[in-house]
């Protein structure tokens, strides 16, 4: 495909940008004829078969693009012979075997790191916290396990307010004026933001980006990413996280994008998190967590979807049920139970009536002779009256 038999190749080459197209098999072992080539962008073809470990001759090579492929394999460890990589994108691929250590060592000058969508498994490595220029970070839909790394708030270029800590993303001649506007090349890079793929090239320096989804990680959200103040996305949704949202989630005021859903988060939402006045994508659906939604402009503006499987309540969702608790002496006017209550002292007044008359009038009689035979004498004397009356009739 690209070492043709019998042809001097050009060892001066730079720039080479065969992506977009219909290449298939393997990528070749010739890369040692072109060791000047700064920029190699092999995305979105049909190449098959592991990464060449000639590629690590290439002592230049800055940029790496081998997004959307049908690549295999582990990356070869001659990658880190490499050391002037800023950008490397293997994300769409079938790699397989953990995230090598060996990234964070030696890709010092890293400052995108895609690994998106592809077999990576095990724990991530905490070398890769030594990338103090990384920028944006992508290793979701993995099979990634473990905690999410506590000195991932080593990454400078997330944390400080710097322009360009990561260097202008350009190779070749910087242009100094508009006839030379063609000696040099932008890069770019492909990120899924707020659900939706999205390609960043000459804005691509301002863009931080954190995206840890569709994996298997557990534990809490660690307190240290706050101090990532700079990042405007962050996506740990799709694992298996656990415990409360970082408190002072509201440090980072430059987040546009937040997506933690689908994970077992439990408390309330932070009302620190009403101060992220740049928020316009929040998913916190299907957590544990309990509680009002923070008040403010920005979260009564998402959509019920966004907090959806949760015990929460209040704007945009329906308002929370005051939790008035009833004596147990005290049933309510009109209700169903207050209604069988009353007809039952209704019918207990009565029989206690009867009991009392009945005891009241034959009490005595049963205790005391001289009564007894007065009574009968009355009874007598009022029957034989009657008797006479019925005759007369």
């Amino acid at each position: 495909m690209l070492c043709g038999k019998g042809e001097e190749p050009n060892k001066t080459l730079s720039f080479l940008n065969l992506g977009n197209n219909l290449l298939s098999g393997n990528i070749p072992e010739c890369w040692k004829h072109w060791p000047d080539l700064n920029f190699i962008k092999l995305e979105n073809n049909n190449l098959v078969g592991g990464i060449p470990s000639s590629i690590g001759q290439l002592p230049a090579l800055q940029s790496l693009h081998l997004r959307h492929n049908k690549l295999s394999g582990e990356p070869p460890p001659a990658l880190q012979n490499c050391s002037f990589l800023r950008i490397l994108d293997l994300s769409e691929n079938r790699f397989t075997g953990s995230i090598p250590p060996w990234m964070g060592n030696a890709l010092l000058h890293l400052v995108v790191l895609n690994l998106r969508s592809n077999n990576f498994w095990g724990d991530l490595p905490y070398e890769l916290c030594r990338l103090s220029s990384l920028q944006i970070l992508d290793i979701a839909c993995n099979n990634i396990l473990g905690h999410v790394p506590r000195c991932f708030a080593n990454f400078s270029a997330m944390a400080e307010i710097k322009d360009n800590l990561g260097g202008n993303l350009y190779y070749g001649n910087r242009p100094y004026s508009i006839k030379a506007e063609q000696s040099y090349f932008q890069d770019n890079a492909f990120l899924v933001a707020k659900g939706r793929d999205v390609e960043y090239s000459t804005t691509l320096e301002l863009v931080k980006s954190m995206d840890l989804s569709g994996n298997k990680l557990s534990g809490r959200i660690p307190e240290e990413l706050t101090k990532l103040v700079r990042l405007w996305s962050l996506n740990l949704s799709s694992n298996h996280l656990t415990g409360r949202i970082p408190g002072n989630i509201g440090d980072m005021r430059q987040l546009e994008s937040v997506d933690f859903s689908l994970n077992q988060l439990s408390g309330e939402i932070p009302s620190s998190m009403s101060s992220l006045s740049f928020l316009s994508h929040l998913n916190l659906s299907y957590n544990n967590l309990t509680g009002t939604i923070p008040s403010s402009t920005q979260l009564q503006s998402m959509t019920e979807s966004s907090f959806l499987g949760n015990k929460l309540c209040g704007p945009p969702l329906p308002s929370c049920k005051l939790n008035k608790t009833i004596p147990l002496n005290v049933v309510p006017r009109g209700s169903d139970e207050g209604e069988g209550f009353s007809e039952a002292l209704f019918f207990a007044s009565i029989a206690l009536g009867f009991a009392v008359g009945f005891w009241v009038v034959l009490g005595p009689l049963l205790f005391k002779r001289s009564w007894r035979i007065a009574y009968f004498r009355v009874i007598e004397d009022i029957w034989n009256k009657v008797r006479d009356f019925s005759f007369e009739c």
